[in-house]
């Protein structure tokens, strides 16, 4: 049996994903939760704040954990990872956790949702538990040395939204396992070729 924490979390991210952030009260998520206790977010989570954070975080450290083994073996017997291994340790974490069930779906849609809202700090919880995505985008700037340093943060702001939007925008369609995976593989291809493509020249910026 989940705990009564989990529980309360499984409603904020179902409510969340469903409805959005500002149009959620403390009460509908007691109610989703069947958490009688009125203090039990406060005694949790420290109010709503601290509740949409720790939603985020819950699968942030799961795909974080994955990533960093992904490095791990690319790395393995000090071998150098590829632009591959880098971008398959960005994409498969996310791809595989989609297909692990609906806490992945649901994830995928949450997480996409709070990067649209202004109003959650996504950014500060990514540096908090993300050290996996931190390694890879170092270990890009090292594969990528003549990509000029603005280039490359803007490719990897539009490689963020494309990956994480487009598995959310997959995965609330349902679409059958065999066709999630040639997007995934496609799109990790697609995304190999958005960091190696040529800088803009003079002309263009």
């Amino acid at each position: 049996m989940s705990s009564g924490r989990e529980r309360l979390l499984d409603a904020a991210e179902r409510l969340f994903v469903d409805r959005g952030f500002e149009d959620i009260s403390q009460q509908q998520i007691l109610n989703a939760a069947g958490q009688r206790n009125q203090s039990a977010i406060q005694y949790h989570f420290g109010g709503m704040p601290g509740l949409r954070a720790a939603v985020f975080e819950r699968g942030l450290l799961r795909v974080n954990r994955r990533r960093v083994e992904l490095l791990d073996l690319a790395e393995l017997g000090g071998r150098s990872p590829t632009i591959h291994d880098v971008v398959d340790a960005m994409i498969l974490p996310l791809a595989e956790y989609l297909e692990s069930g609906e806490a992945g779906r649901r994830y995928l849609q949450h997480i996409s949702g709070a990067m649209r809202d202004p109003g959650v700090r996504t950014s500060d919880m990514i540096v908090a538990h993300n050290d996996g995505l931190q390694r890879a985008h170092a270990l890009l700037r090292r594969l990528l040395p003549d990509l000029p340093a603005a280039v490359l943060a803007i490719r990897l702001y539009t490689v963020t939204w494309t990956v994480v939007g487009g598995l959310s925008e997959w995965s609330a369609k349902g679409q059958h396992p065999e066709r999630t995976r040639t997007f995934v593989a496609d799109l990790r291809r697609m995304v190999v070729a958005m960091f190696t493509a040529p800088p803009p020249g003079p002309d263009e910026r």
